[in-house]
């Protein structure tokens, strides 16, 4: 709650929205950063579900993590999610990006999240100037 209300200086004035996860014993909800998704399936491995929200939660293709699980995931191209339940846990998602300014919460995304910004800006100034190639390629190690 403290990496939402420090990322969205309007989380806590943000009345929360219930969203269609288009499945049965499914409940979505949303209050941005925040993505909270639930289920009454219950635990047993036959019981799959899969959460759907096709509404545009989210940046499109925006790293994500669950703040319980420190797993990742990535939004779709609408800014939306379609993730499984696993064994009927719940899942809350929050941007990345909202969690850095709080290292206790998921250190190894935000890690991983500066790792990829890092090695992308390598890359594209690999990309423009290769000559430099094996000097940047020390310089990394």
């Amino acid at each position: 709650r403290k990496a939402a209300i420090d990322s969205e200086k309007y989380f806590l004035t943000t009345p929360m929205q219930f969203l269609d996860a288009n499945e049965e014993n499914t409940l979505v909800v949303s209050k941005p950063p925040v993505l909270a998704l639930f289920t009454n399936a219950g635990s047993s491995s036959a019981t799959s579900v899969r959460w759907n929200v096709t509404h545009p939660v989210f940046k499109s293709r925006e790293q994500l993590v669950d703040v319980l699980t420190c797993r990742n995931y990535l939004s779709g191209e609408n800014g939306g999610v379609s993730i499984q339940s696993d064994e009927g846990m719940p899942k809350v998602l929050m941007p990345i990006s909202s969690i850095q300014g709080s290292p206790q919460l998921c250190p190894q995304s935000v890690d991983i999240s500066s790792a990829k910004r890092a090695a992308g800006l390598a890359v594209s100034w690999l990309s423009i100037t290769p000559y430099f190639l094996v000097a940047v390629a020390v310089a990394l190690a």
